[in-house]
């Protein structure tokens, strides 16, 4: 496991991803009033793929730092 950032991150983007398809899929409804019923998966998807998406940033941007620390020995 040499990109821990990378593996680490698509997990939590896979995980986010999967909250909101059980979100979309199990725990939505309108109840007698017209209201929206959610359950807290809803708030955990964003979280997961928020920080999935921070994670895959981070790599990017050290990997492109790290080719041009390369670069310029």
């Amino acid at each position: 496991m040499k990109h821990k950032l990378l593996w680490s991150s698509g997990l939590l983007l896979i995980t986010g991803i999967a909250f909101g398809y059980i979100e979309t899929t199990y725990y939505q409804y309108l109840d007698e009033n017209n209201a929206l019923i959610e359950s807290w998966f809803l708030p955990l998807s964003m979280l997961f793929v928020f920080l999935g998406c921070l994670g895959m940033f981070l790599f990017i941007i050290r990997a492109i730092w790290l080719v041009l620390k390369k670069l310029n020995q």
